[in-house]
């Protein structure tokens, strides 16, 4: 299987944090992690056992571009990791493997996601980050349509309004106004 990422390299079978079975890249030091497999390892891993993974740790790399799967050959679909972080994880839906591109095992972990990353495959995680993204442009366009004080005035009547014990009525008289 040739590398879905930098397409240099045949895939290499290897043991990845503590004895997960993946095919890696030599060149580009990514991961092929089938689900079932990732899965099994999940649930018989322990909190030590998680924390004596000893990876490089390096700088996350993102493939930027669609992934095709080495193994069955369909386009891979990426998936948010969360609303912070801008790196994706590539599944294939038709075989059930993922690519973890370098150094985005690091990320994983610090997002405590190491033993439930397959949540992310679901359309409610996936949802849920479209909307934080949303929200936070949103704030984001205020921010640069008010100046610091008003803007600040505005998030503390947001915060009072939903405080209030007559927040409905409140908002009811604002929708009229």
């Amino acid at each position: 299987m040739q590398c879905p990422s930098c397409k240099k390299s045949a895939l290499v079978p290897t043991k990845f944090a503590d004895g997960l079975p993946s095919f890696t890249c030599p060149s580009c030091e990514g991961h092929l992690i089938e689900i079932l497999s990732y899965r099994f390892w999940s649930e018989r891993a322990s909190v030590t056992a998680r924390d004596s993974v000893n990876l490089v740790a390096s700088e996350p790399t993102d493939s930027k571009h669609a992934l095709v799967c080495p193994q069955c050959q369909k386009v891979m679909t990426k998936f948010s990791l969360s609303g912070s972080a801008t790196n994706k994880i590539d599944l294939c839906g038709n075989c059930g493997r993922f690519w973890i591109d370098r150094g985005e095992w690091a990320l994983v972990r610090s997002l405590n996601l190491d033993t439930s990353l397959t949540q992310i495959f679901n359309e409610p995680w996936q949802k849920a980050i479209r909307q934080s993204q949303a929200s936070l442009a949103k704030s984001h366009r205020l921010r640069e349509t008010l100046n610091a004080e008003e803007y600040q005035r505005l998030v503390d009547l947001r915060e009072w309004i939903n405080g209030h014990p007559a927040k409905a009525a409140i908002l009811d008289f604002l929708r009229l106004s």
